[in-house]
């Protein structure tokens, strides 16, 4: 997902994409941010490179969106759209030539999803994907980690949420037991998250941009330097919800899923 830090410049990022292999590229760039920081040019082409990488997730929109949601084929793989979102994939291949992970985000953060900050803000989600980072490598994989979130509701409609990792189950008996449970008494949430610290940055274009920096504007190279580490990990995360019940309850899959979606449309 786009850094907020770089969400002012979304119009860029929507007018380059696009032109990423364009021998256009490096004149319309400049032209869009000449009124730029070289820093903040540099942090714009870095996030245009992510969002162009290819990518290999799975989409699956049900119980996040109003719509109809039906399978949709794609180079051998099905996903789970909804005719908003299916326009955007489709312009998303039309636009990276491929599906990448700004595809993948931009089907997810569809205008028709439901808003989850009701769901993510009440657990300690940065400290917890903090400290799985600091066990890993930066050449290491992404690695996944399971999320579930109960949701309780009291007689002033107060909405109670707790969440449990994966790996605070000391064996696979006691996380089973922990979902039966609240598939009976509360509303279930799952997402499988996949973390994993930054990748390897562009060594040449950064020798590049230093060597600019050292000697028209060496005022820059410090506040270039804290914008260029400041990101430790990446995020990236699908729902599980109706996955996971189905797998141990089928029965109570209806239930939850119209739970799930009482409290989303709340939120």
């Amino acid at each position: 997902m786009t850094s907020t830090d770089l969400k002012a410049y979304l119009g860029i990022i929507a007018r380059m994409k696009g032109l990423l292999n364009s021998p256009e590229f490096e004149q319309t760039f400049a032209s869009l941010t000449a009124s730029l920081p070289k820093s903040k040019q540099f942090l714009l082409k870095m996030e245009l490179k992510r969002l162009a990488q290819p990518c290999n997730y799975f989409i699956d929109l049900r119980g996040h969106v109003d719509g109809d949601v039906k399978p949709y084929q794609y180079m051998e793989k099905t996903h789970y759209l909804d005719s908003t979102a299916q326009q955007i994939f489709e312009e998303g291949i039309r636009d990276y030539g491929e599906y990448t992970l700004g595809v993948y985000e931009d089907a997810m953060n569809a205008e028709n999803s439901f808003d989850l900050t009701l769901i993510t803000k009440s657990h300690l989600f940065s400290q917890e994907v903090a400290n799985q980072l600091k066990q890993m490598k930066r050449q290491d994989a992404a690695k996944p980690i399971e999320l579930y979130i109960t949701v309780s509701k009291d007689e002033q409609a107060k909405l109670t949420v707790n969440s449990h990792y994966d790996f605070e189950f000391s064996s696979a008996e006691e996380l089973k037991a922990f979902i039966h449970e609240a598939i009976a008494h509360h509303t279930l949430f799952s997402f499988r998250l996949f973390v994993s610290r930054t990748g390897k940055l562009d060594s040449e274009y950064i020798a590049k941009e230093i060597g600019y920096i050292s000697v028209y504007a060496i005022h820059k190279a410090k506040s270039l330097e804290e914008e260029l580490w400041h990101v430790e990990g990446v995020a990236d995360g699908v729902e599980t919800s109706a996955e996971v019940i189905a797998r141990f309850n089928v029965q109570a899959s209806e239930r939850q899923h119209q739970a799930r979606l009482a409290i989303l449309s709340s939120a």
